[in-house]
């Protein structure tokens, strides 16, 4: 499996959005380089997205037993680049064939709520704000 750059982290890390620099806050208790490569070096594969020379986001799959679970930080360069984001976490997700996959998502991240919806992530309950989604593979 592949992993995100450190490199690309560090980029992602620079321009964090306001909900991934909260998401990170809570999941981690701090926001900071460490955390993410901690993820990077954690999770099963990971992924950034480009758009020309801007990286846009990153994803973290990890391997929970039954199911994948994926968390996506994204950039503030993010709602500027929706359709790239799509087509590369479609193209990510596409060997993880032999699992269902989830990801937990702020229920008031409405551009990355939009573009896993239309990815074929579906809503299937609410925990404390946040969203839990299961991809329906097509």
């Amino acid at each position: 499996m592949t992993k995100a750059s450190e490199q690309a982290l560090r980029e992602i890390y620079k321009h964090l959005s306001v909900q991934s620099i909260l998401d990170m806050k809570e999941n981690f208790g701090e926001v900071s380089m460490r955390a993410l490569a901690k993820m990077n070096d954690d999770c099963l594969t990971s992924f950034d997205v480009r758009a020309g020379d801007d990286v846009v986001c990153a994803g973290f799959v990890y391997d929970a037993q039954d199911v994948y679970n994926l968390v996506v930080y994204t950039t503030t360069r993010f709602t500027q680049h929706k359709d790239e984001c799509r087509e590369a976490i479609v193209e990510a997700l596409n060997p993880l064939k032999d699992k269902e996959i989830n990801s937990i998502i702020y229920g008031g991240a409405n551009t990355v709520l939009g573009v896993l919806y239309s990815v074929g992530f579906m809503p299937i309950k609410k925990v404390r704000g946040y969203k839990v989604l299961e991809l329906v593979r097509r």
